[in-house]
């Protein structure tokens, strides 16, 4: 009897904590976030690097504006590039998630005597 709700625990702890599946994804969620945010560092260097070269080059305030315009623009089209990226990787996340919910042993049924 002490056996059978020691083991009833033990499936139950093991489910609330969702098993090695749950850690594997943790892991492969960290090192995507991590790929991503130093792809983002990468794409502000180069932009960066790009508008100091322009506003180098630049004669006069004209020059100077249009360099100004260019790296918000630069600006504007990378955020809504790395949001896509974002978006998508949640929605692969989230379907991962929900397949392993599909996985996890059912304690409910287990009956102890």
């Amino acid at each position: 009897m002490k056996g059978l709700i020691v083991l009833f625990f033990v499936v139950n702890l093991y489910a609330s904590k969702g098993g090695p599946e749950k850690e594997a994804m943790k892991g492969e969620v960290f090192a995507d976030k991590k790929k991503m945010a130093l792809e983002r560092i990468d794409q502000r260097l180069k932009s960066l690097g790009d508008s100091k070269a322009c506003i180098t080059a630049a004669t006069d305030m004209k020059g100077l504006k249009e360099c100004r315009k260019q790296e918000h623009e630069a600006r504007k089209a990378n955020k809504e590039k790395f949001k896509g990226l974002r978006d998508a990787k949640r929605a692969e996340w989230k379907g991962k998630r929900e397949k392993m919910k599909g996985k996890k042993p059912d304690v409910k049924n287990v009956e102890s005597h």
